[in-house]
């Protein structure tokens, strides 16, 4: 018999003791992570709470004899996946069967400023089609030109001034009431969609901050806050889209909706950043809707991006449409 009382040999345990050291990464994240209505670092890492959990897994199995550090890792892979459960349960925008309505195509892509192949990036958007397209850092001295050069989206925007971060939006369907906002030096784009038979709908396209600084956390929450003014002022359907810098399981994540009454997609939210991680990264581009409904949401590849795009069908109820006056 063993003189160890849960039968390792020393060398195993030595093994499994430099397996639980690689563990305190991920419970860091976690931990930190579980602060972030505290403080911005928390709010940086608990978008990647749910992979550290995730890590976590394949550690608890090789530690299960060891009862006290299996526990405490297993504890921390449960409040690592909290804020993602919550945000699980949250409202969806799930179109109601049968109901008279209208559907458009839209798409949301972030194109990186630092783009070295912007034909490539357009060409993987503009081959997504849609009636709509949200864009993010889009940069009009250089794409201004390409983008009028393609008649499929014969009504075009792109935001104000070269000091701001840039959006626009792309449209087969007539812009009507457009405004641009300089919102602390990042774009957003509101205008009215007139749709077929003259009905209308309110479209959004937004890039809040990422909230890397104690500065950057205030300015993101005065956009969040100013999206929220602006969607209170409108009535019938609502289309936002853009890079959020934001995934579901932020607390301010779950108060902006709450404030705005948007919804999202039902099912898991499909990863855009960073790129280069593909399904495996998180999401932080959303499309958003209120008295509508999403389906067929995915992602896709947008070539010298760090983001991939999104695009779906939104589908909006005909009772709910402002009808034009």
């Amino acid at each position: 018999m063993s003189d160890h009382p849960d039968g390792d040999v020393p060398r195993l345990r030595g093994w499994r003791l430099t397996v639980a050291w690689l563990a305190l990464g991920p419970v860091a994240v976690i931990a930190i992570g579980s602060t972030a209505v505290l403080w911005w670092p928390g709010e940086l890492l608990v978008h990647w709470t749910l992979h550290a959990s995730l890590v976590l897994v394949p550690v608890v199995a090789v530690l299960a004899r060891q009862r006290r550090w299996a526990g405490g890792l297993l504890l921390a892979m449960l409040v690592g996946a909290a804020p993602w459960v919550r945000a699980g349960y949250g409202q969806r925008a799930v179109p109601v069967p049968g109901e008279a309505a209208v559907r458009i195509a839209v798409a949301t892509a972030n194109l990186y400023d630092f783009n070295a192949d912007r034909p490539a990036a357009f060409d993987g958007v503009f081959a997504q089609g849609g009636d709509l397209i949200g864009l993010a850092e889009v940069q009009p001295h250089l794409d201004r030109a390409r983008l009028l050069a393609d008649r499929r989206w014969p009504f075009q925007v792109l935001s104000g001034p070269p000091s701001i971060l840039h959006v626009g939006l792309l449209s087969r369907y007539p812009l009507i009431d457009t405004r641009l906002h300089d919102l602390d030096g990042v774009g957003l784009i509101e205008t009215t969609v007139v749709l077929d038979g003259g009905r209308r709908v309110a479209v959004l396209v937004a890039h809040p901050s990422s909230p890397t600084t104690p500065a950057a956390a205030r300015r993101r929450n005065r956009q969040f806050g100013e999206i929220a003014r602006l969607l209170a002022a409108r009535q019938g359907a609502v289309l936002v889209l853009g890079d959020f810098n934001c995934t579901v399981a932020a607390p301010a994540w779950s108060g902006f909706l709450e404030l705005t009454g948007l919804r999202r997609a039902a099912g898991t939210e499909p990863a855009t950043w960073p790129s280069v991680l593909g399904r495996c990264g998180i999401g932080i581009d959303h499309i958003l809707v209120r008295d509508a409904g999403v389906e067929g949401e995915q992602a896709f590849t947008i070539p010298g991006s760090d983001h991939r795009g999104l695009n779906a069908v939104v589908v909006v109820p005909t009772g709910a449409l402002v009808p034009a006056r």
